[in-house]
């Protein structure tokens, strides 16, 4: 990305296309590729959703079909299998060391309703550890609600379909009832993964921290927030919700998250244009053009 100090992977991707003799492509996201690209990305979404790493996913999806490709394989999966977060670690420590415990609603809108258990327990959840718990709720509701929509809505904008060996049945099962040991040791997640590496690739940093896939939607919407506030402020999906004074003071409010609460606005509000108004973005209008239609 064009933000300092924000998530980098290249140089450790570069090493690995190398190790196993990949040709390699880097795309680097600006904030004017986002401008430009908005609209579309949104409304290609279909369902309304706030994931900012849809953009780095459209773009990644852009470049594959440019280079000729129209199948890929995607990760999706591997960290709710083989417990690859850190919030899977977190909760699984006692109170008095850090430990919290994970919501299952956190990962869901509230539509009137609470997520209490899966409609339809397997036959042994009884005997699933706390890890494994964990990993079904995400199953059931972050994957399918989130991960899976986002990562095949993108690519097949682009007309690229995506596989995802990591939810294969047989496989993803038998990761699953592995013990939490497999999953998780020394601090670090996808333990039984990280040693099939190791022993393919002796010299890869195998026992790096997991990096996230963090995109600075926040310092590229504050970077824009005298373009961004007047638009939002004039939207009626928008005020309809709070009404013009709370969003007002919503967007006036000094906060830590000013910019992915824009972000969660500004997407909400480019969904409604495109799919409630039927507003279609055309092939190159950026943003700007796009709402002051």
């Amino acid at each position: 990305f064009d933000v300092n100090g924000s998530v980098d992977e290249s140089v450790q991707a570069a090493a690995t296309a190398k190790f196993f003799g990949a040709d390699h492509h880097i795309v680097t996201v600006t904030s004017d590729m986002l401008w430009q690209d908005l609209p579309r990305i949104i409304a290609a979404c279909d369902d309304p959703t706030n994931d900012y790493a849809l953009v780095p996913c459209w773009f990644l999806a852009k470049k594959t079909r440019e280079i000729g490709l129209k199948l890929v394989l995607c990760g999706e999966g591997g960290d709710e299998m083989l417990g690859g977060y850190g919030r899977y670690r977190r909760a699984l420590r006692p109170w008095w060391l850090g430990g919290r415990e994970i919501n299952p609603d956190r990962l869901m809108p509230d539509f009137g309703f609470k997520i209490t258990a899966p409609a339809q327990p397997a036959p042994d959840e009884k005997s699933w550890s706390a890890l494994q718990t964990i990993q079904a709720r995400d199953v059931k509701y972050w994957m399918p609600d989130d991960l899976l929509l986002k990562v095949d809505r993108m690519l097949m904008a682009h007309g690229v379909e995506g596989r995802t060996p990591f939810i294969d049945q047989v496989f993803s099962r038998y990761n699953f009832y592995l013990a939490d040991k497999f999953k998780l040791k020394h601090k670090l997640g996808k333990y039984i993964l990280r040693e099939w590496l190791w022993r393919r690739m002796p010299t890869y940093p195998h026992a790096s921290r997991k990096q996230g896939f963090t995109v600075p939607i926040g310092a590229w919407l504050m970077n824009e927030q005298t373009r961004i506030d007047p638009i939002l402020l004039a939207q009626p999906c928008l005020n309809a919700i709070n009404g013009p004074k709370v969003l007002s003071a919503a967007l006036n409010a000094k906060s830590d998250n000013a910019g992915l609460l824009r972000w969660r606005l500004l997407a909400y509000a480019v969904w409604y244009k495109a799919h409630i108004d039927g507003v279609k973005p055309l092939a190159d209008e950026n943003l700007w053009a796009y709402m002051a239609r």
